[in-house]
């Protein structure tokens, strides 16, 4: 498996449990919202690891990784931090 396989798996297995497709809208849309925020997140690290150093987001140091996805998702998928910035995560 390559390492941005590896950072996605990661992520997404951070995710709570897949609503049931029964599940309100509202509980699928923001199930389908923290994915795309941990994809995100997953494939901006592997390309800071591959030397584009600029990718956002950023993971925050210090934050773990449930809080900083819906801090993605609120703020929009170009969310900021300090830049070059290393996460406890990607330690």
């Amino acid at each position: 498996m390559s390492e941005t396989d590896e950072l996605l798996q990661w992520y997404l297995m951070k995710l709570p449990r897949k609503p049931d497709d029964k599940a309100k809208q509202a509980e699928k849309k923001a199930y389908s919202e923290q994915m795309s925020a941990a994809a995100a997140l997953a494939l901006a690290e592997a390309l800071r690891r591959k030397g584009l150093s600029g990718t956002y987001p950023l993971a925050k140091k210090g934050i773990d990784i449930e809080n900083r996805i819906a801090d993605v998702i609120e703020s929009g998928a170009d969310a900021k931090t300090d830049e070059g910035r290393e996460t406890e995560e990607t330690k």
